[in-house]
């Protein structure tokens, strides 16, 4: 069975190889069927190595198999040296021939390097492994082109997983089994069995080899650490710098080079937040410094101290994020340069956390001292933080002050900013920025010496404040926040959204005169939408006296403006809303507007069209029913006609199967209540078209939502109510009223739906409904009425029933 398996992998290796030899003859244009026939012998052969390297017994002379993996592993170089140019040339637009797939290519390398591992692995003792020094050497050789083809293979993969994204994760997990094979075929040899066999520049192509395979393997555990958090990872990383640092004494440049990838290593994992592992690491990578700091020159020493500084810090950051006060002032004392700002900022964070104030106030004393006036801000704003903003932990800022002697405008700013966030020191915080304001804003207007970041706290405290009134409802705060923004405001656009907030907050203070003077002032200052809206909001609530023409007037202006969108008329719709019955009619016509639009433009996909027209059927109803004088029903009668109109639209807007419906249908909860007006008036008024109206409601209902329709076969009950409204008033009917009818009837009879209990009396009452019909129309067809008649009439009294009703 071994020697048939065996057998079997040389055969599909001569059909893999047929088939990219095929390509290669086509200038490695290929067609699907050759990449799925590939696809196929890749996966047996896969499968076959798998269970022959368990076997680990060949009954095959393993050359035969090796043989069989280099030519495996050669076939697909030419395609990919031409995919490669078809990449780059795809990247420039250029149309290229279908190729094989670059995950096909990089997999037939895989599985030739497998095949050769397992002809390594499986040779029989006295093929070459035996025999004195020669096959010795051999072996070697053998042992060191297949680790190279596994490293190879290994860099292949971690290539294609940033050019072939789709199947970045395959990639990843193939060239982590590669390098870990070749790695471990590497832990066989040996550095001291390498050098009995390889010298001079073998020996060095060798090394260099190596070193590319150790360093491309933590590049790939660095993504897959990335994405599953993985401390198994974090150990093939720490296996692959420990052989890294086996390497180092065979180059110079190979010591500088495994610092910078431990810091980037390092720097992963914290830009990654993970920080358990940052630490691990940390503790592993200081150890391979400290074994080179002192087996250099000086220069180097420099470079091991900056990078223990770097890695050390970053150590720090973690540490002081999991809270781990104690071996964080462990890690702070083994920082060479423990002075600098960040190292001290972390450190009286963490010893504020935990309460430490003594411990965090002689570490800002050192901050003071170390020139950086921003970070010593932080520092103080953390300590006086963790006091609350407390007497004893604002006294900081003398010590500061006292420190940095010319700082005090900024100090002032940094206290106020600090105030802004309190509820009970808000508004002299606001005050006090209100008043440092011009002289900040002539500051960053000549360009004198202050930090952008002083001005961007304060904008930003600013708007803080401002959002934390807004949502408790503080119009007084609200006030004072916009007022004091205006004064640190450098551009026009804010200057107007801090006077649109103003004038709200007058609004809801009643301080009219001044909620119209400043709606007028921001939108002198930025003519804009919002600005509009403001105008439009201060003569809704401010000025009851204003003229629905007034409103229109701004309506106008609104939709006059380039930037102008359907959305906008359906905020200004809302704020006419809200503001109470008194502006009803405003509303009425807004979204009457709205509606018309609906029916002329391409309106956005994500638009309730539905909600929309429900919204102003609504509002329409309660204007009717209010003119009547809160008679409902009457009110119904005579509004018939406005709901005809919004139904239409509806019907007209929302249809299946348009591709964007989702977002403009809205809930079905809609249509149900369309279906509901349209009964009732069709019941108040007598007139059969609303039955007919509610009978396409609900078809266009199931139509949308399908199982989850709230109208599921309303639509036939409706059609049969029509039915009969008009036959108990069939005296009256015109002759386009009777046809109507006819109709009715027919569509009625066209409605698939389930067989009820009273199919039979209803068929029995159509059919008599259109005796009747066909006879008031004097319908000449007599055969045809005749044939009716004696299918579903079988007495006297119903043909005289049908008679009564044609002479009525």
């Amino acid at each position: 069975m071994q020697e048939d398996g065996a057998s079997v992998v040389l055969k599909l290796v001569e059909a893999a190889t047929k088939v990219l030899a095929r390509a290669d003859e086509a200038s490695w244009s290929s067609s699907a069927a050759d990449t799925a026939a590939l696809n196929q012998v890749l996966a047996e052969l896969q499968r076959l190595t798998a269970e022959l390297g368990s076997q680990r017994v060949l009954e095959l002379s393993g050359m035969q198999l090796m043989n069989a993996g280099v030519e495996l592993y050669n076939a697909p170089r030419a395609g990919l040296r031409i995919l490669v140019q078809m990449e780059k040339s795809k990247l420039q637009g250029e149309q290229q021939p279908e190729s094989f797939p670059r995950y096909s290519l990089a997999v037939t390398r895989f599985v030739a390097a497998k095949i050769m591992g397992l002809s390594l692995a499986c040779s029989k003792d006295g093929d070459r492994q035996g025999g004195g020094g020669k096959n010795n050497t051999l072996f070697v050789d053998e042992c060191v082109d297949v680790l190279r083809s596994f490293g190879r293979v290994g860099m292949l993969m971690l290539e294609s997983a940033s050019i072939d994204c789709e199947k970045c994760e395959e990639y990843l997990a193939l060239a982590k089994e590669a390098f870990s094979t070749s790695l471990q075929l590497w832990s066989q040899i040996g550095l001291s069995c390498l050098t009995k066999f390889k010298r001079g520049l073998e020996l060095e192509d060798v090394v260099d080899d190596l070193w590319d395979f150790c360093v491309d393997r933590v590049r790939v555990h660095q993504l897959l650490g990335e994405r599953s958090n993985n401390a198994g990872d974090l150990q093939d990383i720490v296996s692959s710098l420990q052989e890294l640092k086996m390497l180092v004494p065979y180059k110079a440049s190979y010591a500088s080079s495994l610092l910078g990838l431990m810091r980037d290593v390092s720097d992963g994992y914290d830009r990654a937040t993970q920080h358990d592992l940052q630490v691990t690491f940390a503790e592993e990578a200081i150890r391979i410094g400290d074994a080179f700091e002192t087996s250099g020159d000086g220069s180097f020493s420099d470079l091991v101290i900056s990078f223990k500084q770097h890695i050390l810090v970053n150590m720090l950051r973690a540490l002081c994020t999991l809270g781990d006060l104690e071996r964080a002032d462990t890690c702070y004392q083994l920082i060479p340069a423990n002075r600098d700002t960040e190292v001290l900022l972390l450190m009286v964070r963490l010893y504020v956390d935990n309460k430490q104030y003594e411990k965090a106030h002689h570490l800002l004393l050192l901050l003071f001292q170390q020139h950086s006036l921003y970070d010593s801000l932080v520092g103080a704003r953390i300590y006086a933080q963790g006091f609350s903003y407390s007497g004893k932990g604002n006294r900081i800022y003398q010590v500061l002050t006292n420190n940095y002697e010319d700082a005090d405008f900024v100090i002032n700013l940094e206290m106020a900013c600090n105030f802004a966030s309190l509820e009970d020191k808000r508004c002299e915080a606001m005050d006090e920025l209100k008043r440092l304001g011009p002289a900040l804003l002539a500051m960053e207007r000549e360009e004198q010496a202050i930090d952008s970041r002083y001005i961007r706290r304060v904008r930003q405290s600013i708007f803080d404040a401002l959002q934390y009134a807004l949502n408790a409802n503080q119009h007084e705060v609200c006030f004072k926040c916009a007022d004091a923004g205006i004064a640190v405001s450098s551009t026009a656009q804010d200057k107007a959204m801090y006077m649109r907030m103003i004038s709200r907050s007058c609004i809801h203070l009643e301080r009219y005169p001044e909620a119209s003077v400043w709606a007028e002032k921001a939108y002198d200052a930025e003519p804009s939408k919002q600005s509009l809206f403001t105008v439009f909001q201060v003569e809704l609530d401010v000025k009851p006296q204003s003229s629905d023409d007034k409103l229109l007037q701004i309506i106008n202006q609104l939709r006059a403006r380039d930037d102008f969108e359907i959305e906008d008329l359906l905020a200004i719709g809302k704020l006419a809303s809200d503001s109470g019955p008194k502006r009803q009619d405003i509303v009425l016509q807004v979204l009457d507007e709205l509606c018309g639009m609906v029916q002329c433009t391409d309106c956005p996909a994500n638009l309730p069209v539905s909600v929309l027209l429900q919204n102003a059927a609504q509002l329409s109803l309660n204007k009717f029913t209010q003119d009547q004088g809160g008679a409902n029903r009457d009110a119904r009668s005579s509004y018939g006609e406005k709901f005809m109109t919004y139904a239409s639209v509806l019907l007209q807007q929302l249809k299946p199967k348009t591709g964007k419906q989702s977002g403009r249908a809205g809930p079905p909860s809609v249509f149900e209540w369309f279906f509901r007006m349209s009964f009732d008036i069709a019941r108040s008024t007598e007139d059969s078209k609303y039955f007919v109206v509610a009978a396409d409601i609900a078809k266009r209902s199931d139509e949308l939502y399908m199982d989850q329709s709230p109208l599921k076969h309303r639509c036939k009950q409706c059609l049969l109510a029509a039915v009969s409204s008009d036959m108990m008033k069939i005296d009256r009917l015109d002759k386009s009223q009777l046809v109507q009818l006819l109709q009715v009837i027919e569509r009625f009879e066209r409605v698939a739906n389930e067989d009820t209990h009273d199919a039979g009396d209803v068929s029995l009452y159509l059919a008599k409904a259109v005796i009747a019909v066909k006879l008031r129309l004097l319908d000449d067809n007599t055969k045809a009425i005749l044939d009716i008649c004696k299918t579903t009439l079988h007495s006297a009294p119903e043909i005289m029933e049908i008679g009564g009703m044609v002479v009525a």
